[in-house]
């Protein structure tokens, strides 16, 4: 896992390289408190630093159902979730192409 990221500029160097060399699943880490996350790397003091962090780390979920409308149209739900906090300097764009024409776009 490669962690180096502008999300992480609070957190040293020394410990990202020991997170980078658990065998611990990056996924994981966003069910662990702050203690918890301190343990694990030997490191107490930046626990509650290195969780704020990952839990910025933009993250989804997806739902998606397709519908067979007719031979030529198809109805497409999607659901997405955000699990992450979010703050003013994220920006997404959402965009669906169909053989490169954009069908639809949004932004927030």
């Amino acid at each position: 896992m490669n962690l180096s990221a502008s999300i992480y500029k609070s957190i040293p160097n020394s410990i990202i390289r020991r997170i980078e060399k658990t065998t611990f699943s990056w996924d994981r880490f966003f069910d662990l408190a702050g203690e918890q996350i301190g343990e694990l790397i030997n490191f107490s003091k930046q626990g509650k630093n290195i969780h704020k962090s990952v839990h910025r780390v933009p993250r989804l979920e997806l739902k998606g159902h397709v519908q067979t409308i007719t031979r030529t149209v198809i109805k497409l739900e999607l659901k997405i979730s955000v699990d992450f906090r979010f703050d003013e300097s994220n920006c997404f764009f959402c965009v669906l192409k169909n053989e490169g024409k954009i069908l639809c776009q949004g932004q927030q």
